[in-house]
């Protein structure tokens, strides 16, 4: 089983209600591949922003619905780019808005000794998944069939303009 099996063999790839899924497949020419669950990334953003932002999960959803997280990513640089920072921060920063921790609020969740343990049981009760995985592509992959409805990262001809 190659690494990105491994990575989507317990990820449920159904089409939920609101059209977000999980299970997105990105890769690009160098052999890098991402995971990418924008369901889970969209459910934990919701749960994170009534946990930790005090808003209802009405308010979340509103919150998440009416912005950019429903838009799915067009590249594996664009999931590097939303997934460099952590989902607690985004999540604030619907919530609170921009340079939130200086309005009194935490920057992370580092000093939060019960996140872990909510996590999992957020993780469990609604079944979410991580929001991404890394990895390297095997020879195999490219065989397979696995890439087939993946999207895939080209160099654009003649350089950027």
């Amino acid at each position: 089983m190659t690494e990105i099996e491994k990575a989507l063999k317990d990820i449920d790839t159904t089409t939920h209600p609101n059209g977000l899924r999980d299970g997105i497949i990105y890769y690009n020419e160098e052999g890098d591949f991402c995971v990418y669950n924008h369901y889970s990334a969209c459910e934990w953003l919701k749960h994170l922003a009534v946990h930790y932002g005090g808003v209802t999960m009405e308010e979340a959803t509103q919150l998440v619905e009416n912005s950019d997280w429903m838009r799915m990513p067009e590249s594996i640089n664009e999931v590097a780019f939303i997934t460099h920072r952590e989902q607690y921060h985004w999540a604030m920063l619907l919530v609170k808005g921009n340079m939130y921790w200086l309005k009194g609020y935490p920057s992370d969740t580092n000093n939060y000794e019960e996140h872990s343990v909510w996590e999992e049981q957020i993780a469990k009760q609604y079944q979410l998944n991580d929001e991404y995985i890394y990895g390297d592509l095997e020879p195999a992959d490219y065989e397979s069939g696995i890439l087939d409805n993946a999207i895939i990262n080209k160099e654009k001809e003649g350089g950027s303009s």
